[in-house]
């Protein structure tokens, strides 16, 4: 008896996993440090993975695995590949000159891997000057528009901000701090309630409508040290 439940179980995951893509739902990835091609295979064999996403610098340190990661992904046929990137306003380098350096490299190790889209990580607030006192939130705003500013005026990259409305505030002041040439940028969310769809989203930093959503985190998962998974309408 206990084999028959897990046997309609697995069918019944299965079929709502089918459910949620042929509704018109991807999936995909976002990770980092990943050295082995089979892990990158593993990944795009889950739910026919439609993208993946890799740390390229954090604070201000260019991720040494993200071309080769790039590589092995483009290996597995993984049609998007996308990099992420965390500002860091205490590292004493200016938004343009992190991203500028970030983009080189990317251009001249893997230009053919990478997809040309970044993802601005405004989900690590640890950096960010005295985030829990409001007299550091103008400093924090007036850098993150730079960052912005220096994402959108790159040629040959198109732009994304990935957030949720917790980190928003905590690095920005308020859940309502709006630059409005941020609000042009899809927009990826992390809610990690597992739940594969946009119906827990709430408004936030000028966004009503979002792209993409950070579901679940995946300890582990594929062989993999830090997994998150991922659901958009489209990618």
């Amino acid at each position: 008896q206990t084999m028959l439940y897990n046997v309609v179980l697995t069918i019944g995951l299965a079929v709502a996993s089918l459910a949620d893509v042929s509704a018109g739902g991807v999936y995909g990835w976002d990770t980092s440090q990943i050295k082995d091609q089979a892990i990158i295979d593993c990944f795009a064999a889950r739910n026919d993975a439609q993208f993946i996403v890799f740390t390229a610098m954090t604070f201000n340190d260019i991720d040494p695995d993200v071309c080769n990661e790039l590589e092995m992904a483009k290996k597995s046929n993984i049609p998007n590949r996308d990099v992420r990137f965390t500002p860091c306003p205490t590292c004493g380098a200016s938004a343009e000159d992190q991203i500028n350096r970030m983009v080189k490299n990317l251009n001249t190790n893997c230009a053919d891997a990478w997809s040309g889209r970044i993802w601005l990580d405004m989900k690590s607030y640890s950096v960010w000057p005295t985030p829990w006192r409001p007299v550091g939130y103008e400093s924090n705003q007036k850098f993150f528009n730079q960052v912005v500013d220096a994402c959108q005026q790159t040629k040959g990259v198109s732009c994304g901000m990935l957030s949720s409305p917790s980190t928003w505030k905590n690095i920005l002041g308020s859940e309502s701090y709006t630059y409005a040439p941020a609000t042009t940028m899809p927009l990826w969310y992390s809610s990690l309630n597992n739940v594969t769809s946009f119906d827990d989203f709430v408004p936030f930093g000028g966004y009503t409508v979002p792209y993409a959503k950070q579901f679940v985190y995946m300890l582990g998962e594929c062989g993999g040290s830090v997994v998150y998974q991922d659901w958009a309408a489209k990618w």
